[in-house]
């Protein structure tokens, strides 16, 4: 790229700073990121410490859809997971019994429309 195209790479590293994480907007996320107690005081979401405050967007943590599964040698069961509003190459591997949010009906819708697919070719 600095060879190349080196009036676009000064213009990206002019737009985004290297050295800090995008911020996410504020008002769409506060309601995700911060509950409050039932003693009126503001909790802090558990996952804002994780990820959110590295620029992680919470759209990024929910499941698309799982794309395939593999067996381990060691008889354990991981999936290919979609994430939301991610391309295909940030697809990961996981494994079943992961405490993601909505990761077990994810495994359930793949595997009734990966029988529905492998009973039709009978």
């Amino acid at each position: 790229m600095e060879v190349f195209h080196p009036t676009t790479l000064r213009a990206y590293w002019k737009k985004f700073d290297m050295e800090e994480p995008p911020k996410l907007d504020e008002d769409e996320t506060i309601s995700r990121r911060r509950k409050h107690a039932k003693d009126g005081k503001i909790v802090v979401d558990p996952l804002e410490e994780r990820f959110y405050k590295n620029g992680i967007r919470p759209e990024w943590l929910q499941i698309h859809r799982i794309i395939n599964h593999q067996t381990l040698r060691d008889g354990r069961l991981q999936y290919l997971v979609k994430w939301r509003e991610l391309a295909y190459d940030r697809t990961s591997w996981e494994d079943e019994d992961e405490e993601i949010l909505g990761f077990k009906e994810a495994i359930e819708k793949y595997h009734v429309k990966h029988l529905s697919i492998s009973s039709s070719f009978v």
